[in-house]
């Protein structure tokens, strides 16, 4: 309601499509003013975080206007609200880890574990819950987690480390 009372109806403006075409505008401002004799570097965006929804957005707008995109986070491209904004990078990051288990390279990596990289995952996720609610006897007896539990600091900053 303040925002509303502070921007009255430009308030539409303040969107993440509107950055998009902002950002979109500037580069081709700086493109066209910077002939690619004079350039020495190559054009990249780099989005984390919610920048890596905005960036999402920018290149649906401007799929050619760069070189280079860098995604530094996970994000669900069809992102609504922040307020479901874990349950959505949750979702993201599932699929990415079930997409896993469909390639090769990173198959292998947990193939020697018995275990799938969601498994994997789930598991030091579980752990720390158990950490969290003092459940230790789901930690001691296993070496990797024994190690995580004795590191110290809470669960939950374990879990923004991971």
């Amino acid at each position: 309601e303040q925002l509303a009372s502070l921007y009255g109806d430009d308030l539409q403006h303040f969107s993440t499509y509107a950055a998009s075409m902002d950002l979109g505008y500037v580069i081709d401002l700086l493109q066209s003013n910077l002939s690619r004799v004079y350039r020495t570097t190559d054009d990249v965006v780099y989005g984390v975080s919610y920048g890596t929804h905005w960036l999402n957005q920018y290149l649906f707008l401007f799929p050619n206007q760069t070189d280079a995109a860098i995604y530094d986070s996970i994000i669900a491209p069809d992102l609504g609200l922040f307020s479901q904004y874990d349950n959505d990078t949750n979702r993201a990051g599932v699929e990415f880890l079930r997409r896993c288990e469909t390639d090769a390279f990173c198959d292998a990596a947990f193939s020697g574990l018995g275990v799938t990289a969601l498994e994997a995952t789930k598991f030091v996720f579980d752990a720390l819950l158990n950490m969290e609610t003092n459940d230790t006897d789901n930690v001691y007896g296993n070496e990797c987690l024994q190690m995580l539990y004795d590191a110290g600091g809470s669960a939950a900053a374990m879990r923004v480390r991971l």
